[in-house]
């Protein structure tokens, strides 16, 4: 397998799994995400380190008590470690 291949593959796994972990979140609260945290959701699937903290910057600003636990979330807290550690 080329290169190219594996990254793409990587990119799709990474893809898939952080979709699930919020499809599952989405699912345990009831509720669809709004627009900041489909803002998150975007910014991990492409890797942005920054993006991902504006957005929870501006999360933590407001004070909507599900928007906090969102970002408390085991699994979105470990996808943001993974990009940390991957450099992204």
């Amino acid at each position: 397998m080329n290169r190219n291949n594996k990254d793409a593959q990587d990119m799709s796994s990474h893809e898939e799994r952080v979709r699930g972990v919020f499809r599952t979140i989405e699912q345990k609260f009831g509720k669809k995400f709004n627009d900041e945290e489909n803002r998150v959701l975007e910014a991990i699937v492409r890797r942005d380190p920054d993006g991902v903290q504006r957005v929870i910057d501006d999360i933590k600003a407001g004070e909507d008590w599900y928007e906090e636990e969102f970002i408390k979330h085991p699994q979105i807290a470990a996808s943001i470690r993974e990009l940390s550690i991957m450099g992204f």
